[in-house]
């Protein structure tokens, strides 16, 4: 594993990767109608991407 994260540029890009992942994970939840996250963009990980359902219905639709 070591060998394979320094071949792609080492914990530079893999902290690089893991900022592209969140905000493109990031997008799609602020952007849709059925997510929502209430995180402030300032204190946002980028490794635990939370979010909800929009509405109570939805969430109780999918997870029953």
């Amino acid at each position: 594993m070591c060998e394979w994260l320094k071949s792609k540029g080492g914990i530079a890009w893999a902290s690089e990767r893991a900022e592209q992942w969140a905000s493109s994970l990031y997008d799609i939840i602020d952007k849709s109608c059925l997510y929502k996250n209430s995180i402030d963009p300032n204190y946002r990980s980028r490794i635990n991407i939370p979010f909800q359902f929009e509405n109570e219905e939805l969430r109780a639709t999918v997870l029953n």
